[in-house]
């Protein structure tokens, strides 16, 4: 079994190492989400089985924040991605 703490330790050093604002596993759930979401292909269910959420209404309220919050997430990541790619071709 992972441990939780150690997952957010190593989560806030590579953001300190991309040089990247520090942000947490719950808020790559949220992007992991919105992204499923945005491609429009899963249900309001196929969301509630991969949140594992046990009310369907409880997906219904995470999906609709989906909607104001994770562009920023989307941002970081992008960045960071371009950073470490981009490492991977100058090699």
């Amino acid at each position: 079994m992972v441990d939780s703490r150690r997952l957010v330790k190593m989560t806030q050093y590579l953001c300190k190492k991309a040089d990247v604002p520090v942000f947490g596993l719950h808020q790559l759930r949220h992007l992991a989400t919105a992204i499923l979401k945005s491609y429009g292909k899963l249900s309001l269910a196929e969301l509630q089985l991969f949140l594992r959420h046990d009310n369907q209404k409880t997906t219904e309220i995470y999906a609709g924040h989906l909607d104001t919050g994770t562009q920023v997430q989307a941002d970081v990541l992008d960045e960071f991605w371009s950073k470490q790619l981009s490492g991977v071709a100058a090699e």
